[in-house]
């Protein structure tokens, strides 16, 4: 937090001057109230008492005002850094660990709880620094005036501030169990949403509705808690402040009246004590939406902990000479035990088409996750054109590698946005003619600014695919990784995508993971996974003669088009 402050510090600086300077005028008051009173039954108030009072009241608001503006506009600084510097950091979190995290949970981090800690730095700064010195300079006046008077008031706050402790620490806890259901009632939400074709097409909405309903209910009854809690501070600052007012005005009024004290010194003491008790109320206020900050803060914290990815490392240098592309060495990844990729040793030829095949589940797409260090290797190592990957820079490597993923995910926002992720200084006519190489013309039609919304349901998934290769045609990577990329598409854009595949291969490197084996036999190298591991490498002909597991994927992909072309077999 205070690397957060830091850069705010001249803003903060003059909130402490003028918050300073506020209490000063205010401290300045009763005592100048005090003169004319004691001055009103003898002779007509001076009339320069009267305007040093009016200059003192007018100033003191003056520079409330201003401390007000520069710890809130210093609080607003200060979360849109921690938002930034949140929203940074769980983007470069492993891809695993963000996998297995449910968005909604991350977005309330990023929302809810930056919001709670801006509530701390207002309370914090404006609230509890106020009022402290306020209370401090009123107590010290006060005991100028009358001590005894002034022990009392202090006992008084003092048992309240005791009585009120073990509640603000029962608040924190509830704040941050409070904080972590909306998490969950928000991951709940945004998982309903982003599968809403699917929720609709079971007609599921209820069994979600339900869902989300036990969640809230849970929501509510912590929040209920935390009312519970916050409710019974409010009779003890009640009590605390009636109990003090009472006690000064009995024994005050007493004093006066034996001539103990004058009435112009039991006005002052009266104002003295409305500055302690008031800013005394809003300091215990502040004590427990502080420990709802401090609990928000611990979550924002507890992810700003976690480890990311390795940042930094030497540039990826592209390709040279006879190196290849890519290469696994002994490679292993685990999901879990029994479940990822062992031993595998791959080498992926610069400028060839290496096409990855095999059953469903078997590894192909970690396969591809590894070659791109989208996961990392649990053993053995990833080289890139040579160079070992722990070496380089992760986002140098990735912008040599293109990866499509088989759903082809879009961002929410426009055409345009997707495209750029390509190449950002991309001009729009160049984004255009991509699109209509791609046959995409009629998207383009309705303007780059066409927003694709949540998992580019504005698109169908053989649009997506199609928009994932118009970027490819618009970025400079050096190798294309493609996962099933024309899973979506019918016979007819699946030559168009051969065709750009034919184009690839003059510049770049390909790997192409595929059902359709049809479509590979003429790579370079065919690639045969199976339960994890490398069980045959080699061009079509050389696996037909000596891998079992590709001979039946061949025989397996005839009898599919057979039966696809023939009308009595459907």
């Amino acid at each position: 937090m205070l690397a957060l402050l830091r850069p705010h510090r001249r803003r903060l600086l003059a909130a402490a001057v003028v918050t300073l300077a506020a209490s000063g005028l205010a401290l300045v008051q009763p005592a100048v109230l005090q003169s004319l009173v004691d001055t009103a039954g003898t002779h007509a108030p001076p009339l320069t008492l009267v305007g040093v009072l009016a200059l003192a009241v007018v100033a003191e608001s003056l520079c409330r005002g201003a401390a007000v503006y520069h710890v809130m506009s210093a609080s607003e600084s200060v979360t849109l850094d921690l938002r930034a510097t949140l929203a940074q950091h769980a983007l470069r979190l492993p891809l695993r660990r963000l996998e297995t995290t449910r968005r909604g949970d991350l977005v309330t981090r990023l929302t809810a709880d930056t919001s709670l800690v801006r509530q701390v730095l207002a309370a914090g700064m404006i609230e509890v620094a106020s009022s402290a010195v306020l209370v401090v300079g009123s107590l010290v006046m006060m005991s100028l005036i009358d001590p005894r008077l002034t022990v009392l008031t202090g006992v008084l706050i003092a048992l309240a501030i005791v009585m009120i402790t073990p509640f603000a620490r029962r608040l924190r806890g509830a704040t941050g169990r409070y904080q972590a259901s909306l998490g969950v009632l928000g991951a709940e939400f945004d998982s309903a949403l982003s599968s809403i074709r699917l929720v609709r097409s079971y007609a599921a909405e209820d069994g979600r509705t339900a869902r989300i309903a036990t969640d809230a209910r849970r929501s509510w009854g912590l929040g209920l808690q935390v009312a519970r809690l916050s409710a019974a501070v409010e009779p003890v600052i009640g009590i605390a402040t009636q109990g003090a007012l009472l006690a000064v005005l009995l024994v005050g009024g007493i004093r006066v009246g034996n001539g103990e004290l004058t009435l112009g010194a039991l006005v002052a003491f009266l104002v003295y004590l409305f500055m302690v008790i008031l800013p005394t109320a809003q300091l215990l206020g502040a004590l427990t939406r502080i420990q709802a900050g401090v609990a928000a803060l611990a979550r924002v914290d507890e992810l700003m902990q976690e480890p990311t990815e390795p940042q930094g490392g030497l540039p990826c240098a592209g390709p040279g000479g006879v190196v290849p592309a890519l290469e696994l060495v002994r490679a292993s990844f685990e999901y879990e035990p029994g479940r990822g990729l062992y031993d595998v040793d791959l080498v992926v030829p610069s400028g060839q088409h290496t096409a990855i095949v095999g059953p469903s589940g078997s590894g192909k797409s970690t396969l591809l996750s590894l070659l791109q260090r989208l996961y990392e290797p649990t053993d053995g190592e990833l080289r890139v054109f040579g160079d070992p990957a722990a070496l380089l820079d992760a986002r140098s490597l990735r912008r040599r590698i293109d990866y499509v993923e088989q759903n082809a995910p879009a961002l929410a926002t426009s055409l345009r946005d997707n495209l750029l992720l390509a190449d950002p200084g991309l001009d729009d006519a160049t984004m255009l003619r991509a699109l209509a190489r791609v046959g995409l013309a009629g998207a383009a039609e309705r303007g780059l600014e066409l927003t694709i919304g949540d998992g580019g349901i504005a698109l169908s998934g053989g649009e997506r695919q199609r928009l994932a290769w118009a970027r490819l045609l618009l970025s400079s990577s050096d190798v294309v990784l493609l996962d099933e990329p024309t899973s979506n598409v019918d016979t007819a854009t699946e030559s168009v995508f051969d065709a750009l595949v034919q184009d690839l291969l003059a510049q770049r490197t390909v790997v192409t993971v595929s059902h359709r084996l049809v479509a590979v036999r003429s790579a370079h190298q065919i690639v045969v996974v199976d339960e994890g591991r490398i069980v045959g490498q080699g061009t079509h002909s050389e696996l037909l003669d000596d891998c079992p597991t590709y001979r039946d994927l061949v025989a397996h992909d005839a009898a599919r088009l057979s039966a696809a072309a023939d009308p009595a077999r459907r």
